[in-house]
């Protein structure tokens, strides 16, 4: 378990704050390549975490409907422009990044320990 540390504004924008104890559970890339339903140590305090699978269904579905939206209108319409297509994917993407990492939290698995809770808080209270 790496040493715990409090929550910047960035950890909190991106939902990096452990369910459990409150202080950071992971890196944003971290988050990013884990996928939902996978569970982690929180690196605070070492309890379970994982990210909330309903939660990304939500906010990723307009990048999945767009992009098919986006075939359909390629296939029916007869003009369609590339450079646009690749912009309308571009900003598709984005907002599907951008509603994981902004809209999705961590969610716990299992009980709360108040032990490794104390002493996460009491280790980041050393620290800061």
């Amino acid at each position: 378990m790496s040493e715990p540390s409090a929550l910047t504004a960035a950890d909190r924008a991106f939902g990096l704050a452990c369910p459990h104890c409150g202080l950071r559970a992971m890196s944003a890339p971290r988050k990013w390549v884990t996928g939902w339903g996978s569970v982690r140590a929180c690196q605070s305090c070492g309890q379970r975490v994982e990210i909330d699978g309903l939660r990304v269904m939500a906010v990723t579905a307009p990048f999945i409907l767009g992009c098919l939206a986006l075939a359909v209108w390629a296939g029916v319409g007869g003009r369609f422009s590339p450079v646009l297509a690749l912009w309308c994917l571009s900003a598709l993407a984005l907002l599907g990044f951008l509603g994981y990492v902004l809209a999705v939290p961590l969610r716990r698995v299992g009980r709360t320990d108040p032990q490794a809770v104390a002493q996460a808080r009491r280790l980041a209270g050393e620290q800061g």
